[in-house]
């Protein structure tokens, strides 16, 4: 099962999210060979890199999310193809929102 976790940082709260059980890849999510990449933390989604149809190898830039201030470049960590676009920069993400199906 799965639930939230609110921590607080500096008098602010933070959720993260808890899972039991056997630990699962960020993004996975989808059938065999599909992954959802999904935001790992509130923030502003600054820019998307990519578009649907194209091939991007492990380390290519994927997308930008601002949080707390800071901008964390979101990689690839395997060679796939971007099969769908979810999310649009300037949209604010929720954790564990969609930015990209990758196959």
């Amino acid at each position: 099962g799965a639930g939230p976790l609110v921590l607080r940082w500096r008098g602010r709260p933070l959720e993260a999210a808890v899972s039991v059980g056997a630990p699962r890849a960020q993004g996975a999510g989808g059938p065999a060979g599909e992954e959802i990449l999904r935001a790992h933390m509130p923030g502003l989604l600054v820019s998307v890199a990519v578009r649907a149809g194209q091939e991007v190898a492990p380390g290519d830039l994927l997308a930008v999310l601002e949080a707390m201030k800071m901008q964390n470049e979101i990689r690839a960590k395997r060679k796939a193809r971007v099969a769908q676009v979810l999310a649009q920069a300037g949209a604010t993400l929720e954790s564990g929102q969609p930015i990209l199906k990758l196959t």
